[in-house]
Formats: structure tokens, C-alpha cells, sequence
């Protein structure tokens, strides 16, 4: 028997937030879907069975069903922010730590088996010294400003620039009065540099792309392939971002994560970082 058979999960958010969750579930027949819903409609907990796991999407989550979940045995994956401020984020980690749970957060889209790949070829020294980390997105909105930005693209990006350039130290906000775009800008420790830039889908790429740059070569990964340019030429060294991996993996991190076990989440100190940034966030400056 399967060491994840016969369990029971939980995916709780709106329509367009579960959709990669529920496509994602295909790859694990052991996975029972015995509720899909919003959060609030989950409450309380104690009306139904409880789940094993449970996958929680969106921005924004009320703490109270969040405990009655862990109270009654769940292991939870929470999209950041894990809550809405520090004290609630306590809340859930002490009770994951008392009762012996995994309480996992961050974004999807972090999980992506590509990175993985990536940070072996910079950790191989495949481009020298790492001096820059760049991730470009599109987003919806029809005018892609300051305003417009989701706190989920922020997130993602700034969990991706410190998967590879580690903890930022210093964050800028900038953006395009035209409505062309905005761009988040950070230093991260040994002088590496990172950027984050969001577009308008239409005006655009469509799809996100990450570019590593050191100072003997550089990485590419885009949708479809993932290219090291060295002195020696460009190579296709993997396949390229893939989304619905990226659900899949996070499925697969919590099946597998320790009893007890808690990742930090940085997404609450980030995003307010981010809120004092664009409270004096600077127009763009053609070069």
C-alpha cells in the first residue's frame, strides 16, 4: 500500500486560484478530493471529516477556520502570506509545532523542478560568479503600474530572486507613468543585484522567463527550454518553466515533508516591505 494512499485533501479557494491544485491532483490517484470550496464555506471544520491535507490558495486567509484545521490532525499548505500579520503567522506555527503538523507556505509557482536544475548548473560554476538574478512576468491588468500589482506576482518573484540570489536587504519600487509597466529592484548579499519586472500580457511576452547572469556566462529559462550561454556557446541544458509541475511539486513536498516540520514564511515581512516601497516608489528612468 502506497504511503499516501487514502488520504483525504482539502482545496480551498476561489475558482481561478484552485484550478492548477485540481489539474495537479491527476498525478496522485491516492489523493481522495473530499472538499473544494472557499474557505469560508469550509467552517466550521467540524461539520465534516477532516482531511489529511489541505491546500489553501488566494491572498487572504482568516486564521480561525486555519486553527480549527490544525486542531483536528491537518497538514496544511498555505499560499503567502501565511497570514496577515506576524501574530497570526505565530499562531499557526505554534500550533503545527504542538500538535506534530507540516505547515508548509510560499507560491506555486516557486516549486518549479526547473529551479532546481538551475541552481546545480550555478552552483557548478556553469556562469562564474553570480552577479545578477532577472525575472519578468506578465500580469493581467490592462495597465500594468504600481497599482495593479497582484500581491501573488510580487511574491513569486521575490521568493524566486531569493531562491537563487538569496534573503533580499534592500528593495525599490519603480514604475512607468504610461502604464508600461513597473519593476521591483533588489540588492541581495555579495553585491548580487536582482529585478523584477512586470508587463502588461498584451504589450508583451506572455509567458514569465528568468535570466542568471555571472560574470562568465549566463542562464536563461523561459517556457519552453532553459539555455547556458558560456564561452563556449549557447546550450540547451533542460526543458523550461513549467506550471503544472510546479502544482504537482508542491503536492509532493508536503506528502513528503517531515511530521512537524515548518518553513519560515517570508511573505508577510515581504509584501509590507514592498507596501513601504511603493509608498515612495519612483517613476521609471529611461536609460
Amino acid at each position: 500500500m502506497s504511503a499516501v494512499s487514502e488520504k483525504r485533501v482539502w482545496i480551498l479557494g476561489e475558482e481561478n486560484e484552485v484550478r492548477g491544485y485540481l489539474e495537479a491532483l491527476s498525478d496522485f490517484p491516492e489523493l481522495e478530493l473530499s472538499f473544494r470550496g472557499s474557505l469560508a464555506a469550509a467552517e466550521p471544520v467540524t461539520s465534516r471529516p477532516p482531511p489529511h491535507m489541505a491546500l489553501v490558495c488566494g491572498e487572504e486567509h482568516r486564521i480561525e477556520p486555519l486553527v480549527q484545521l490544525l486542531a483536528a490532525g491537518t497538514d496544511l499548505w498555505i499560499e503567502s502570506p501565511l497570514a496577515a500579520n506576524p501574530d497570526d503567522a505565530n499562531i499557526l506555527a505554534a500550533l503545527a509545532e504542538a500538535g506534530d503538523r507540516t505547515l508548509m507556505s510560499g507560491t506555486p509557482l516557486a516549486h518549479a523542478p526547473i529551479w532546481k536544475t538551475a541552481l546545480m548548473a550555478l552552483r557548478d560554476g556553469r556562469i562564474g560568479e553570480l552577479r545578477r538574478v532577472e525575472w519578468r512576468a506578465p500580469i493581467k491588468s490592462p495597465r500594468a503600474n504600481v497599482q495593479a500589482l497582484e500581491p501573488r506576482a510580487l511574491l513569486t518573484a521575490l521568493e524566486i530572486l531569493e531562491k537563487f540570489a538569496g534573503p533580499v536587504e534592500a528593495l525599490r519600487v519603480c514604475w512607468d507613468p504610461n502604464g508600461a509597466g513597473a519593476e521591483l529592484n533588489t540588492r541581495h548579499a555579495h553585491q548580487v543585484e536582482g529585478l523584477a519586472q512586470f508587463h502588461d500580457r498584451r504589450q508583451g511576452a506572455s509567458t514569465a522567463s528568468l535570466t542568471c547572469r555571472g560574470d562568465m556566462g549566463e542562464l536563461w529559462i523561459g517556457d519552453a527550454q532553459s539555455v547556458l550561454h558560456d564561452d563556449r556557446g549557447a546550450h540547451q541544458i533542460a526543458s523550461g518553466i513549467c506550471e503544472q509541475a510546479a502544482f504537482s511539486a508542491v503536492i509532493r513536498a508536503l506528502l513528503r515533508r517531515r511530521l512537524g516540520s515548518f518553513i519560515e514564511d517570508r511573505g508577510a515581512w515581504l509584501l509590507q516591505r514592498v507596501t513601504d516601497s511603493l509608498l515612495n516608489a519612483e517613476k521609471w528612468r529611461p536609460a
